[in-house]
């Protein structure tokens, strides 16, 4: 029998957690969970080991995730000291969350990726807007650049990744287009794109509208025409070696 999942959405916890439990240091992130109470082999339960035997749709899809994708996701009241930043992804990643990573494993991996992040605001997200750190903590960016690789673009990756090596056509985009009616410490934040993708961009400019129309047909052509009109458009992606970066350029 077909399973049922349920989708546990991400946005609205996150402005629970923002709104409702503004001391909790937990970042809340989008999961799958089986609906009707059975206990199915947890190899059979997480998408991502299904991912990992093959066990998917093998149909071209587009993928993609947005410049700044953390920056919604990280609470900008906080003072993002390392050990803050420390905590948070041992709160997310620790048993039985993970349940084949000992402590000891996350514990040295968090070390890890706290040096190859350090601790300069202009290499933090929002990305390419040098140490304007924006009345918030120091430490804000930083840890948007991590919780938008752990979250967003490193699962974006695994998924292209393991989609082409099955052999699966996929389409990758970066969407880089100012989004100067948003707070400016959000950058090019989460879901930012999908506007352009409806041609519902409020206050657009001219460039946006031509950038709008641009995606709509990218969009639009893969089930009109799978991968023929496509592969003229966005790069067929092997790996994870190739993103188009979507954002309009008068040149």
């Amino acid at each position: 029998m077909a399973k049922d999942f349920v989708t546990i959405f991400v946005l609205d916890l996150v402005h629970l957690q923002f709104q409702k439990w503004s001391n909790h240091r937990v970042v809340v992130v989008c999961t799958l969970r089986e609906a009707g109470g059975s206990n199915p082999p947890r190899d059979m339960r997480l998408p991502s080991l299904l991912f990992s035997k093959g066990i998917f749709a093998k149909i071209p899809f587009i993928a993609g995730t947005n410049l700044d994708e953390g920056t919604v996701f990280t609470q900008p009241s906080y003072n993002y000291t390392t050990e803050l930043i420390e905590s948070i992804i041992i709160a997310n990643y620790s048993p039985p969350a993970v349940e084949s990573v000992s402590e000891s494993q996350l514990e040295n991996a968090t070390k890890e990726i706290l040096e190859l992040y350090p601790a300069i605001p202009a290499l933090g997200s929002p990305f390419n807007t040098g140490n304007d750190t924006f009345g918030l903590s120091p430490g804000f960016k930083r840890a948007s650049a991590i919780i938008g690789d752990l979250l967003w673009h490193s699962q974006r990756r695994f998924w292209i990744q393991t989609a082409s090596n099955a052999g699966v056509k996929t389409f990758g985009y970066l969407f880089t287009q100012p989004q100067p009616e948003d707070p400016p410490f959000l950058g090019v934040p989460h879901i930012s794109e999908v506007d352009y993708v409806y041609g519902n961009v409020a206050n657009a400019t001219e460039s946006d509208t031509v950038l709008s129309t641009a995606m709509i047909d990218y969009w639009v052509s893969l089930p009109r025409a799978w991968t023929r009109t496509m592969e003229r458009v966005l790069p067929v992606l092997h790996g994870s070696s190739t993103l188009l970066k979507i954002k309009y350029s008068y040149n």
